[in-house]
């Protein structure tokens, strides 16, 4: 479903093997990631995006491996799955690559490691995710001795993107007790496959200067495999800490408008004015909203019969809880409310993060960029 693309001054929108599912996309990597130099459009689809992404983030492996791991790269940024870091999509390969010392971040995309959605047979590839988050750390690696090898040592912030996308395909409830085991899943393998990956990484290219206790202490505490704790007895890892879930929008909306983080579908991407330029357009909630015209509902017992609603702050709270164990940073990013928590809520909510270590609660009006916290 390419929808009807705009016309933009500087040269018209061409799609590539990369095929975009929403406008909104195509106009979210119009605006923030396309490059243009002097008035000149440099990228004439988004291929020649990704294909710059990869010609500099390759220039660390290896000959012999280079061109392998070139098209893994290249398959998983143009098949939505891996969304790097918004300063690298946006300049690498631009010659204008400057970065400040925050750390980088990549997000995956969990809406597209699903198979058969929105059907009784729709299962998670977990063995395609765990590539895809080894592969995040290495492309992050690479970026950072291409550009910032003083920060070598720094901390990387990768976390994911569509996951209530990701629930529903699979006929999943928001925030019910499957949609909770498979979150806890995810954040399991997510810091089982980017701790592996640093590890290997460390060995390979060495390990950064800071103690490697902790990171052992953590690993045990989250039971992680044995022969991964002992590779990092032996060699360390290459980065202190490896994840962290924060609000990406501008990279959900680029992801085919998928929900962001681990918002409910309810909550919307929000859609900056300088997106969407038609008179009127308002931001739509995610990918699944534009596939619900066309795909049947899941066949399984207990669908949820409006996936779209809003949730309230406790259900995305629950969310958080199951997953802030195996997430290095806080998950503290504002949630997506229609209403705001009442006192009873921001008490229930005090209390839970202060056990699971979740940052104060934060919150926004759903489908609008405003914050407000207590």
């Amino acid at each position: 479903m390419h929808g009807s693309l705009p016309h933009h001054p500087a040269g018209p929108v061409v799609l590539g093997a990369s095929a975009f599912l929403a406008p909104e996309a195509v106009e979210a990597w119009d605006a923030w990631f396309r490059w243009r130099q002097n008035g000149e459009l440099r990228d004439v689809s988004v291929d020649d995006t990704w294909d710059r992404v990869v010609a500099m983030l390759s220039g660390p492996e290896v000959p012999e491996q280079a061109a392998t791991w070139r098209r893994q790269l290249r398959g998983t940024l143009a098949n939505w799955q891996l969304l790097l870091d918004e300063r690298i999509v946006a300049t690498a390969g631009t010659g204008t690559a400057a970065w400040d010392t925050a750390p980088l971040s990549a997000s995956l995309n969990l809406a597209t490691f699903v198979d058969d959605a929105f059907s009784a047979r729709a299962s998670f590839d977990f063995a395609a995710f765990d590539r895809a988050a080894q592969l995040a750390v290495q492309a992050l690696d690479n970026a950072l001795v291409c550009h910032a090898p003083a920060l070598s040592s720094q901390t990387l912030r990768i976390g994911v993107i569509g996951m209530a996308d990701a629930l529903h395909m699979q006929g999943y409830c928001y925030a019910r007790r499957q949609a909770l085991v498979f979150a806890q899943r995810i954040a399991r393998m997510l810091a089982e496959s980017t701790l592996r990956a640093s590890a290997q990484l460390a060995q390979k290219r060495g390990e950064s200067a800071f103690s490697n206790e902790n990171a052992v202490a953590l690993a045990r505490a989250r039971n992680m495999p044995s022969d991964l704790i002992q590779s990092i007895l032996e060699h360390g890892t290459r980065f202190a800490a490896h994840t962290a879930i924060e609000s990406q929008p501008r990279l959900a909306l680029l992801a085919n408008n998928v929900s962001d983080a681990i918002d409910p579908l309810g909550a919307g991407s929000p859609l900056p004015s300088s997106v969407g330029r038609a008179a009127g357009r308002s931001p739509s909630p995610g990918f699944s909203r534009h596939l619900l015209e066309h795909l049947p509902r899941t066949g399984r017992e207990g669908a949820c019969e409006d996936p779209l609603q809003t949730h309230s702050a406790l259900s995305q709270l629950h969310m958080r809880c199951a997953m802030q164990a195996w997430i290095d940073q806080p998950i503290d990013y504002p949630c997506a409310l229609d209403r705001l928590p009442d006192a009873d809520e921001q008490a229930q909510w005090k209390a839970l993060a202060t056990h699971h270590g979740i940052g104060p609660m934060q919150w926004r009006p759903a489908r609008r960029l405003v914050h407000a916290q207590t």
